[in-house]
């Protein structure tokens, strides 16, 4: 190797190496996040959300006990599965994008006793109210509701102990405050100043919630001050918890103000996680006669059920003020420019709540300046006509009539287009007449090959299943999630430069038609038995793949002319060209493929990307190599 390109090798592990130094340094203890044991693991409780990309936990040995990788979303708390044993010392170490935070905790001697106490007014019922906060015997929060609006407010308890507990529990709310809807079982006191509802019930499994709701409605501008307070009683004592929200009524104009409405993507997966090499607002529906061909072969979905999202979309909303604000966000998808919900867009009644328009509703708390990402299904029922639709999106103060933002976007259906239709026919057609050619020529090819010519097709398959296709198995879900649409660029470097480069060695070798086919099945039929490699669509792929090889390999003279081929510098450029277009043509109908048989669309940019890396650029080098590499088997052979 060049000592400059040792060199360079070396500044790039250097530069490599320097994210890695600062994430080991630059760990502040404001990140530090708050440990809790649980039955189930540990829960982490951060002060606000942060990106987590890692969360190791190691014992008092160094040993590592869990380590579990994320998105770098941000995240306000996080579960971790995980077996603890009482008493013992850990470490988290917890991987942030400003750096790496250690928190050492010691495991409790039993399980948490005690209970969890949320008081929210408004409550939007959607959030995960209990952190470690919630278990503190007293807490004070700030809220604001749109003037004149009916709220919920709620107080939710979770028990915590291996005993029954009884829990005697008031709720005191000012005068300023007209009471709606009460609590099922609530008892009313009038008093001077407002009213306290007086509420009772007893929780004994471990975890257990109790939820207990009612609605409000500010007649004044001025804030107030709603209170509660529970007694736990059992067999060890009383506890109390105290909660105090101050709610400020604030007007419309100034709730617009503060709540800022930012992109909705779709479509999303349920943790609002967009697919890059996906079509933006597309969804894709395939014909009748290519749904039907999928039942066939079984790569179509499970029926849909109409109960459960068939997508999801995500509106960004930002809290610009000081208090939390809830909100409901409503959307519904109707033809493009009308106001009609297509019949196959009904949501389930359980999600239209009260609206009469098919909207699907959700509610939200959004955290004083920050950032909240709202995730709302998309329903499904049966398959809705290509064409343009429009996503109406709606966000209301909570118990507001009038919303304080409308967010109008696209949504596209389309159908199998011709492109897609043409390739999958003409992969079948291919398919089918490649096999049937083969099964019929095959005892004719086998004794054509001498036995040391199989060995040597033999020893070239397992090599190419060694250097392709176990790389592929082990990394493709690392490289995929570090590069994430953009992997087809490393993933082609074993996919086509290896493969192309060890085909070329083996045809300098043995320069005939069908040596190809027999070193493609070797490497299939390795790659099936040893890791699980076949599928119901390999008929379809494989057989196209023979056919434009062997006919690329063919049209350039590689296995036409044999022996009295001449790799000079146009014919080896050529063979590259042909077996470019033809590798091209196999990874287009491998894209069309998955577009067909697996509801997929993927963008115009990603299926460029893949055609002319995985198919020119990868499998040009590839012939290169290939040539340069055997030349010294060629100079063995002789």
């Amino acid at each position: 190797m060049p000592h400059s390109l040792k060199l360079i090798l070396a500044a790039a592990l250097c530069l490599l190496a320097l994210p890695a130094c600062k994430a080991r340094n630059n760990g502040g203890p404001d990140a530090a996040p708050d440990v809790e044991f649980t039955r189930q693991g540990l829960t982490l409780q951060f002060e606000n959300p942060v990106p987590v990309s890692m969360v190791e936990v190691l014992d008092s040995q160094g040993g590592v006990v869990l380590r579990q990788r994320f998105q770098g979303k941000p995240k306000k708390s996080l579960s971790l599965p995980m077996s603890w044993e009482p008493q013992a010392l850990y470490t988290v170490q917890t991987g942030l994008k400003e750096g790496a935070v250690k928190t050492n905790v010691r495991a409790p001697r039993e399980l948490l006793q005690g209970a969890a106490v949320h008081f929210a007014v408004p409550y939007s019922g959607r959030e995960t109210p209990f952190s470690l906060k919630c278990l503190e015997e007293s807490g004070e929060k700030s809220s604001s509701a749109v003037q004149g609006a009916a709220v919920t407010g709620g107080l939710i308890l979770r028990h915590y102990g291996h005993v029954p507990a009884d829990y005697a529990m008031t709720i005191s709310l000012p005068g300023e405050l007209a009471l709606l809807e009460l609590p099922q079982d609530a008892k009313v006191v009038e008093e001077e100043d407002g009213r306290t509802l007086y509420l009772h019930t007893r929780m004994e499994a471990y975890s257990q919630l109790a939820y207990f709701v009612f609605r409000v409605m500010a007649e004044g501008n001025a804030p107030v001050t709603c209170r509660a307070r529970v007694v736990r009683k059992d067999g060890a004592g009383e506890s109390v918890y105290t909660r105090v929200v101050v709610l400020s009524p604030i007007p419309m104009k100034e709730f617009r103000r503060r709540v800022q409405a930012a992109n909705a993507q779709a479509p999303v997966s349920a943790k609002g996680l967009f697919d890059a090499k996906n079509q933006p607002d597309t969804l894709f529906f395939g014909t009748k006669i290519f749904r039907q061909l999928g039942r066939v072969l079984g790569t179509t979905p499970p029926p849909q059920n109409n109960f459960a999202p068939y997508t999801h979309q995500a509106v960004s909303l930002y809290n610009s003020g000081k208090e939390e604000l809830s909100v409901l966000v409503t959307s519904r998808i109707v033809a493009h420019q009308t106001d009609r919900t297509p019949e196959a867009f009904y949501p389930p009644d359980r999600l239209t709540g009260k609206l009469k328009d098919q909207s699907a509703a959700v509610s939200a708390t959004l955290p004083p300046q920050q950032s909240t990402t709202v995730i709302i299904p998309i329903f499904i029922n049966g398959t809705p006509n290509p064409g343009t639709y429009d996503r109406k999106i709606s966000i209301y103060p909570m118990g507001a009539s009038l919303p304080v933002h409308e967010i109008v976007r696209p949504l596209y259906v389309t159908g199998t287009n011709l492109i897609a239709a043409c390739v999958v026919c003409g992969s079948l057609i291919l398919s089918l007449g490649g096999l049937i050619f083969f099964v019929l020529n095959f005892k004719k090819l086998i004794a054509s090959a001498s036995v040391q010519d199989l060995v040597v097709i033999s020893f070239f398959g397992a090599v190419t299943f060694a250097g392709v296709n176990v790389p592929l198995r082990i990394f493709n879900s690392v490289i995929t999630a570090l590069f994430g649409p953009f992997a087809v660029l490393v993933l082609g470097f074993f996919n086509d430069l290896v493969y192309f480069s060890m085909l070329i060695a083996l045809l300098r070798l043995i320069p005939r038609p069908g040596m190809a086919t027999l070193t493609y099945l070797v490497r299939y039929l390795l790659a099936g038995m040893m890791l699980g490699g076949f599928h119901v669509l390999d008929f379809l792929y494989m057989g196209t793949a023979l056919v434009l090889k062997e006919s690329a390999l063919y049209a350039s003279g590689i296995t036409r002319k044999g022996d009295q081929f001449e790799w000079t510098w146009f014919n080896t450029l050529a063979a590259a060209l042909l077996l470019g277009a033809a590798d091209a043509l196999l990874n287009a109908s491998s894209v069309y493929l998955h577009v067909i048989f697996y509801r997929l669309y993927f963008a115009r940019w990603y299926i460029f990307l893949s055609i002319l890396f995985n198919g020119f650029v990868y499998t040009g080098i590839g012939v290169y190599f290939g040539k340069r590499f055997s030349n010294t088997l060629k100079m063995v052979q002789e």
